[in-house]
C-alpha cells in the first residue's frame, strides 16, 4: 500500500466524520416529519403541529448535530423501518453510533498504518558466509577445549577450502607419579 492512498483514505474518512450541522440534522428531522407521527400533536390544528414540531427539532439539534450526515440518514430510515412513531434522539443514536465507530476505527487503522510507513525500515538480515561461521564456531570450541566439536568443524572446513584439516589434540600433561601411600594396619 502506498503512502498516498493512506493520505487520501485518512482525508475521506475524516470528511466522511464531519458533524452533520444544524442545517443537516433540520433537514432529516423534517424528512422524518412526513413518515412518522410527531409527539404530543393528536388533535392538533397545522398551525400548532407547526410549532410543536419546530420546537421538537430546536430540542433535538444539539443531540444529534455531531453525527455525519449520511449516517443520520440512514438511522432515521431505520427508525422509520422499525417504528410508526417519531424516534427520541437515544433510538436514532442507537443505528447511528456503530456506524461512527467502524468509521473511526477504519480511520485509526489508517493513521496506524501511515505511522508504521514512516518508521525506517529495519536492515535485512544478513548471513556470514558459511566459511566465516565454520572458523569462528572451531575456535569457540577449541578454546574452551571441546575439541571433539572443533575437530568437526575444521574438517567441514577443511572440506569447503579444499584442504587437508589440521586437528586438535589434547596435549598430554605428564605429572610425575604420586608415592604410593602406607595403608594403615588393620
Amino acid at each position: 500500500m502506498r503512502k498516498s492512498d493512506l493520505d487520501d483514505a485518512v482525508a475521506a474518512l475524516t470528511e466522511l466524520l464531519k458533524p452533520a450541522g444544524t442545517d443537516s440534522v433540520r433537514d432529516v428531522l423534517a424528512d422524518l416529519m412526513i413518515t412518522t407521527q410527531p409527539p404530543g400533536t393528536d388533535g392538533l390544528s397545522f398551525v400548532q403541529i407547526k410549532t410543536v414540531v419546530v420546537k421538537l427539532i430546536e430540542d433535538y439539534i444539539p443531540f444529534l448535530s455531531h453525527v455525519p450526515a449520511d449516517i443520520l440518514r440512514s438511522a432515521a430510515r431505520q427508525c422509520v423501518e422499525r417504528s410508526k412513531f417519531y424516534p427520541k434522539p437515544a433510538e436514532l443514536l442507537e443505528f447511528a453510533t456503530p456506524a461512527i465507530n467502524e468509521r473511526h476505527d477504519m480511520r485509526r487503522r489508517a493513521e496506524a498504518l501511515l505511522r508504521d510507513l514512516a518508521k525506517p525500515k529495519a536492515k535485512p538480515f544478513v548471513q556470514e558466509p558459511l566459511d566465516v561461521r565454520l572458523r569462528h564456531l572451531r575456535d569457540v570450541y577449541a578454546r574452551h577445549r571441546n575439541l571433539d566439536k572443533a575437530n568437526r568443524y575444521e574438517r567441514d572446513l577443511a572440506k569447503l577450502e579444499n584442504r587437508a584439516p589440521v586437528y586438535f589434540e589434547l596435549e598430554q600433561v605428564h605429572e610425575a607419579p604420586s608415592p604410593p601411600q602406607e595403608q594403615p594396619a588393620l
